[in-house]
Formats: structure tokens, sequence, C-alpha cells
């Protein structure tokens, strides 16, 4: 932890403080398109799934909180890294090339980040085909079914739990 406060310090010192925030505009690509497709397909999916009533009996209430949550979070996990995937595959080429080159300072401080960003799309879909812009998506899905599953069970469960206790 010493090691990162003081590497910190010291790009900040060498570069200045938005030297931390390199990249930023790539990832925003990414996750802002993730979330709100993740909750709000969460919010439907959990809606659906309320209604079917899967335990009738109110001393399973915390198990079917639990488990309408679980499901619901993880398919809306995995629907959001289906229709992202492609940013998130923009994102990587951009950094991973960029990097290489030595110019992804002069990217992320410029305003073309979002041409930048289709562009790149549109030459790997262009030279490489569709399935290019889903290259990862097995193992990103794999990572974020569990994750976001566990991270809204956990929510929603430990919300049930704060109200009963009021």
């Amino acid at each position: 932890m010493k090691m990162v406060v003081t590497n910190s310090f010291k790009e900040v010192q060498n570069k200045g403080l938005f030297s931390l925030f390199k990249g930023l505009q790539l990832t925003l690509w990414r996750d802002v398109p993730f979330s709100g497709i993740y909750w709000s397909s969460y919010e439907y999916l959990n809606g659906r799934l309320q209604r079917l009533q899967i335990f009738s009996s109110p001393e399973h209430e915390h198990a079917e909180i639990f488990a309408r949550s679980f499901i619901s979070g993880s398919l809306s996990g995995v629907l959001a890294a289906i229709f992202t995937n492609p940013f998130d595959v923009g994102k990587t080429r951009l950094q991973v090339t960029l990097e290489d080159a030595g110019s992804l300072n002069k990217l992320v401080n410029s305003k073309s980040t979002k041409e930048s960003m289709f562009k790149s799309l549109h030459t790997i879909y262009k030279n490489e085909g569709m399935s290019s812009l889903f290259v990862g998506l097995a193992p990103r899905c794999l990572k974020i079914a569990p994750s976001c599953a566990i991270m809204i069970s956990t929510y929603e469960i430990s919300k049930k739990l704060f109200a009963d206790m009021l």
C-alpha cells in the first residue's frame, strides 16, 4: 500500500494531478452504458420474478429476496456485458495500442476520445469482422455474472434485514 501512495505522489509531481485519471474517458465509454443496461434490466427482471412468487410463505421471504435478486443480478450483468463488450474491446485495444505508441496521454487529454473509440470499433469491425468485437466475452461474463449476483443480492438482503430491525 505504501508503494501505491508513493508512486501516486511521484506521478502527480511529474505529470500533474490529471495523470491519475489517465484512461478515464475510455473506461466511461464502457461503464456508463453497462450501468444503464444493468440497472434497467435488473429492475425489470426482479419485478417479473417477484410476480412469480417462488416462495409463497412469509417464513421464506428472505430466501425469496436473495434468490430473486441473485438470479436477476447475474442475468442483468451478463446482458449488460454482451451489449457493452464492443466498448470493452475498443477500450482495451486503444489503451494497448496508444500506450505502446506513447500517445495515450495525447488521446485522453484531447476532446477526440469519442471519435477515437468509434473509429477504433469501426476499424476492428471492418478488418476483423463482427466476432472480433466480442472477443473475451465468455471470460468477462464468467467474471461479471457472479460479481453482479453477489453484489445485488447482498444489498437487497441487507436492505430487508435492516428494514426489519426498524
